[in-house]
């Protein structure tokens, strides 16, 4: 019983330390990156506007059959695959960027900002910043999971500019 009560002790105190140690790292990761595109601002701007046009370069839907975009009640979108969705929420777009707000299937969500910006003295090529923020909860290893979030959420970023690129820039 000593031993019991011992080890019960302990794991609480861990907990509460590991706890305070998490809540020491920052509650968002932002991550933003960048490509230029050799299309004037008005085609890439029209492309970005969350629609079909995703499914060509979107890396959620890479070798992804049967992948599928849908307009859900009010402002969501659906991306879905093998019974997986994303859900679009919060969107809002001019003429210069699309904001959304994405949530994974499994409850993650993040904030996302995409814009296409001219390049000051050229109308042929466009600069297209993503910027993602992923907001974490407080439990010590999703503050934890933050240390490599951005640097794997920056692969996935890259991955989705340099397809957006390969793919608009086919467009004629």
């Amino acid at each position: 019983m000593k031993y019991i009560k011992l080890l019960l002790i302990s794991c609480v105190v861990f907990f509460v330390m590991f706890t305070l140690i998490g809540l020491l790292f920052p509650s968002s990761i932002t991550t933003v990156r960048a490509v230029v595109v050799n299309q004037p601002r008005q085609k890439v701007s029209a492309q970005l506007k969350i629609s079909d046009h995703w499914l060509a370069w979107y890396p959620y839907f890479l070798n992804a059959a049967g992948s599928s975009i849908s307009n859900a009640a009010g402002d969501t979108t659906i991306f879905a695959y093998d019974k997986k969705e994303l859900l679009l929420y919060n969107k809002k777009s001019d003429s210069a960027a699309v904001a959304f707000t994405l949530e994974a299937y499994n409850g993650n969500k993040t904030t996302n900002t995409i814009m296409a910006l001219p390049i000051t003295g050229d109308s042929t090529q466009t600069q297209v910043m993503w910027n993602e923020t992923e907001h974490l909860k407080w439990y010590p290893w999703e503050r934890f999971r933050g240390l490599v979030l951005e640097k794997t959420k920056g692969i996935y970023l890259d991955s989705a500019l340099n397809r957006f690129k390969t793919y608009i820039e086919a467009i004629k």
